[in-house]
Parts: C-alpha cells; sequence; structure tokens
C-alpha cells in the first residue's frame, strides 16, 4: 500500500519526466527522503517503527532512481520495489511474532530470542541480510542494480557528466542531470 505513490510517479514519467522541473523535484525530495528515513530509523527503538522509517528511507530511493529517468534506475527502481516488499513484508511479519511471544518490540528490551524463537530468528535473519544486499539474496541483486544506475565503471559524476551533459565541458552542478548524479556518486546502498 505505501507504494502506490511511487508506482503513480513512475506511472507519471513518461509523461512528465525529462524536463528539468521534474528531475529536480522527484530526486532531490527522493534524496531528502531516503536521508530522513534513515536517520530517523536509526533513532528509534521500536522494530516496527524501525522498518517504518527504513521503508520510508527505501520509497526514497525509488523516488531518486525515478527521478533520475534512465533504462537502467528506472529498471533498478522496479527490481528493488519487488524485492524491498519482499523483504520488508517477512521482517514485519517476524516483528509480530516477536511482539506476540515476547511481549514488546522494545529492542532494548529483548534478547536471547533465538532460543525462544528459533524458526523466527531464521527468517527475520534470512529477511535481514536479504535487505542488507548479502550475496546471492535477491537484495543483493536490486542493491547492485541500484549502484550499477550510474553510467560508466566508477560511477563518478564526471562519468555520468559525459554521457548526459553535452552543455558543459566539465564538472557542474547546475544541470538536472549533473545534480542526479551528484546526488547518486556518494551513496552506494
Amino acid at each position: 500500500m505505501v507504494k502506490l505513490g511511487v508506482f503513480l510517479l513512475a506511472r507519471m514519467t513518461p509523461v512528465l519526466g525529462g524536463t528539468d522541473a521534474w528531475l529536480y523535484l522527484v530526486v532531490v525530495t527522493g534524496g531528502i527522503t531516503m536521508l530522513t528515513g534513515g536517520v530517523l530509523a536509526l533513532l528509534r527503538n521500536d522494530l516496527k517503527q524501525i522498518l517504518a522509517w527504513s521503508t520510508v528511507s527505501a520509497l526514497g530511493t525509488l523516488m531518486l532512481l525515478l527521478g533520475i529517468g534512465s533504462p537502467v534506475a528506472t529498471t533498478a527502481a522496479m527490481v528493488f520495489l519487488l524485492v524491498h516488499a519482499l523483504y520488508k513484508s517477512s521482517l514485519f511479519l517476524a516483528t509480530g511474532a516477536v511482539d506476540h511471544g515476547a511481549g514488546t518490540r522494545d529492542i532494548t528490551r529483548l534478547g536471547s530470542l533465538v532460543k525462544s524463537m528459533p524458526w523466527v530468528a531464521a527468517g527475520a535473519g534470512l529477511a535481514a541480510l536479504s535487505m542488507a544486499g548479502l550475496p546471492p539474496l535477491a537484495g543483493f541483486i536490486a542493491k547492485e542494480l541500484c549502484r550499477k544506475q550510474t553510467p560508466g565503471t566508477s560511477g563518478t559524476l564526471s562519468d555520468y557528466h559525459r554521457r548526459s551533459c553535452q552543455q558543459c565541458p566539465g564538472r557542474c552542478r547546475r544541470h538536472p542531470g549533473c545534480l542526479a548524479a551528484l546526488l547518486r556518486a556518494g551513496w552506494r546502498p
């Protein structure tokens, strides 16, 4: 349900994508959302809140990828959308099982659940490893596509700039394609 906004954004991209206003708006909003969600997830002690804020961060990543608008970025966004739904639903299910079994979701009060809930721990551990992007899990494929969405082997701003921005002789931060590359060049999922 939370991804319906991203789906609407993806459906609007063929109509509005490619304009400077669209790129600035979507990339900057996605980057801010991604960073805000990540920081707020780190500040929480409740398992559900941690997962919810990390979902907000993932939605920001999806917006950023859709805002960039390249075919590789769009493919990465769709794969990441599917994989995120798979591992995050498993983690929310495990959180419900922990809340039912332990009576709390507060991570400061939870400990040694592996002994009392081994199957839940195994499932949550596998989903968490996929979320972290450990190979050969599906999360690795999605995060690798996100990483590779910036054209060029090194993924630097100048590589992207040579291919997308014919208006500038070198690095710049004035054009939308350069701004998108700048935001993505320093972040690797």
